[in-house]
């Protein structure tokens, strides 16, 4: 064999190894892709439909909104005044909400499951359920609620499930700042889940509730609309400040 044919074949073999590990390192790292968005930026670009949501990038809605398709079939809905940037890890897909509202699905059946982390807690669909939940973050206040299937909530060694029409509420208390430490920490939610109360809310209620916490968070005035959506004593009150 010449040797321009034995270089000619090298050179083939080099290029085939490149081009098929390029899907797969992409691949690894796509964790979805934008369906519909309004007034809304991904890594400070406008977002349009059908822009690829890479591991790590970040989604910020003003007064609009966006939905975002995963691998899997599961969907995010993003509301007004809202952040979430996406992390691709082994179990899956990580939606980590900073704040505003957000309301997500997830298939019974899914090969890639999700999750939603808020500070220093998890929101977890129950698996091989059909599941729908919404969550809110507002001021010093978390509401997670599920409309279908069952959430768990957990954090720091802690769980607590929301059934399937009922509601959650945490708040957070200021975490200890580290001594040497160039970022602001982050509020603690956890350490609430063994005092919190699951409560009963239609969902009218919960837009009224959820509509309030984005716009101000006032713990007085989220006791008088818990009463007023809950007027039963039977019911349990959220857990308000």
């Amino acid at each position: 064999m010449s040797i321009t044919r034995i270089a000619r074949l090298t050179i083939v073999l080099l290029l085939s190894c490149e081009i098929s590990g390029l899907p797969s390192t992409a691949g690894s790292i796509i964790v979805g892709s934008v369906i519909e968005g309004l007034n809304a930026t991904l890594d400070q670009q406008e977002v349009r439909p059908g822009a690829t949501i890479l591991s790590g990038d970040n989604l910020q809605v003003e007064d609009g909104r966006a939905v975002v398709g995963l691998q899997g079939g599961s969907r995010i809905t993003l509301g007004k005044d809202t952040v979430v940037s996406f992390q691709k890890e082994t179990h899956g897909v990580t939606a980590v909400v900073d704040h505003g509202m957000t309301d997500f699905f997830q298939p019974a059946k899914v090969n890639s499951p999700m999750r939603l982390q808020i500070a220093d807690v998890y929101v977890i669909p129950e698996s091989g359920l059909a599941s729908v939940g919404v969550i809110a973050m507002g001021g010093d206040t978390l509401i997670v609620s599920a409309r279908a299937g069952s959430l768990r909530v957990e954090g720091r060694g802690r769980s607590i499930e929301v059934p399937e029409g009922k509601m959650l509420t945490l708040h957070s208390q200021p975490a200890r700042a580290p001594q040497i430490s160039g970022t602001t920490p982050r509020p603690t939610l956890a350490r609430d889940l063994k005092i919190a109360a699951v409560t009963l809310i239609g969902a009218a209620g919960l837009a009224l509730l959820v509509n309030h916490f984005i716009s101000n968070a006032s713990s007085s005035s989220c006791r008088e609309l818990v009463q007023q959506l809950n007027p039963s004593p039977v019911v349990p009150s959220a857990v308000c400040p």
